[in-house]
């Protein structure tokens, strides 16, 4: 996984331009340059080891999935609410919203 290995720009990568991301109790960051701002700062703060688990995904259109489950790191864990993630012209499906909850 990109975050794992330190590759922030690789990471930034899977969001669409003008995504939005919320995350309790950290705040909310919109766009990717933002996003990627507060992931490196986790990073700094040698936050590492994301990992996903209990993952249930619900088709919500043709194009789109939300992603829900919980999440544990080295230094926190929480719940995945809901990330929305949308099929692109391209092909590649990118998140379009993230909305998760950490406990420190």
């Amino acid at each position: 996984m990109a975050f794992n290995s330190g590759d922030l720009i690789g990471f930034s990568a899977f969001y669409e331009k003008n995504a939005v991301l919320h995350i309790s109790p950290f705040g909310s960051y919109s766009g990717v340059d933002e996003i990627k701002a507060f992931w490196q700062s986790l990073i700094d703060q040698d936050f590492k080891v994301l990992e996903y688990f209990g993952i249930q995904m619900t088709r919500v259109a043709d194009d789109q999935i939300i992603l829900r489950g919980s999440w544990t790191m080295n230094k926190a864990s929480g719940l995945i609410h809901k990330e929305l993630w949308a099929l692109q012209d391209n092909g590649y499906v990118l998140m379009r919203e993230a909305e998760l909850e950490a406990v420190v």
